[in-house]
């Protein structure tokens, strides 16, 4: 026991000196997953700096693609993943990192079921926030940024083949579910809700991060719109698996989709905010919410052994 809680050297510490030690934790991680992600690209013969800096001149070959995709995932993984299981760590101590990431629980069949469903009827609803965020003016130097950030999103997500396949839906749909709902739902929103406590606030402080540190500023209103959506279910579910696999679903549902037909899924998505779908998935995303809320504190999720 004595062991265990000198391994806990973050227990019992204020939210702030949490939140400080979080974040320092990630910048510094990232940046070290950056240059290990730089260091696998040069294995595979690519210069992904370079790559990253052409701004979209030049279509990328596959080998630039997938080097590029190396990249994103050693990032990511380093950045999000190390440092949610790090403090997880220093928080709780290795034997309690399952009840300190609310894993030990899983979601009812019910629930995760109605989750899925409120999230589909909830698109046209993001699909009008993210018309909203074009209409906002943005200064030069964002919309350069974020005519790179989208063209580089746009060189991960295309493939050409199976391999391209496996390894972009492991860089924008797996390791971003895991990894930023253990960072920022698992590990940010407590704080936050400890920090400023009232758990309403610290749901969308946790949303507004989970946003903006994507650095795209266009859909930064539909991503928060996301973040708190999934906070949310977390909070009233008190399973970490809940979240994580509607991020999984939301990410590798257009992943697929734009993998087996890139034009028919983008020409649907495009459709799919008219003002009748926009009325009717409003109110019925209101009602399945409300709906979520009393069955999620009502079931007892089953524990995992």
């Amino acid at each position: 026991m004595e062991q265990e809680s000198k391994k806990s050297i973050l227990t019992g510490q204020q939210p702030a000196f949490l939140l400080l030690m979080t974040f320092l934790a990630f910048f510094f991680l990232l940046g070290l997953g950056a240059f290990l992600g730089g260091q696998v690209s040069h294995l595979l013969g690519v210069d992904v700096n370079e790559v990253m800096s052409s701004g979209g001149n030049r279509p990328l070959v596959i080998g630039e693609r997938q080097a590029l995709r190396w990249y994103n995932l050693v990032a990511h993984l380093c950045g999000f993943t190390v440092t949610a299981l790090l403090i997880g760590l220093l928080v709780s101590g290795r034997q309690q990192i399952g009840a300190f990431f609310h894993l030990t629980t899983w979601p009812t069949r019910n629930l995760l079921a109605w989750s899925v469903v409120a999230l589909v009827v909830g698109l046209p609803v993001i699909g009008l926030s993210s018309w909203i965020n074009q209409l906002l003016p943005l200064p030069e130097w964002m919309t350069q940024m974020e005519d790179n950030q989208n063209w580089l999103v746009a060189e991960v997500l295309r493939m050409d083949s199976g391999s391209e396949f496996l390894l972009a839906f492991m860089v924008a749909a797996v390791a971003p579910a895991l990894g930023e709902e253990l960072l920022f739902r698992g590990v940010l929103q407590p704080f936050f809700q400890q920090l400023v406590r009232n758990p309403h606030w610290g749901i969308w402080l946790t949303a507004i991060v989970f946003s903006a540190i994507h650095m795209q500023f266009v859909g930064f209103i539909p991503r928060m719109l996301l973040g708190a959506f999934l906070g949310y279910l977390f909070w009233w579910s008190g399973s970490l698996w809940l979240p994580i696999i509607l991020h999984l679903f939301f990410n590798g549902f257009q992943i697929v989709g734009t993998y087996l037909a890139p034009d028919q899924f983008k020409m649907a998505g495009e459709e799919s905010s008219t003002m009748p779908n926009l009325f009717i998935g409003s109110l019925a995303l209101i009602g399945l919410l409300l709906v979520l809320r009393r069955m999620a504190q009502s079931a007892t999720p089953p524990t995992i052994a």
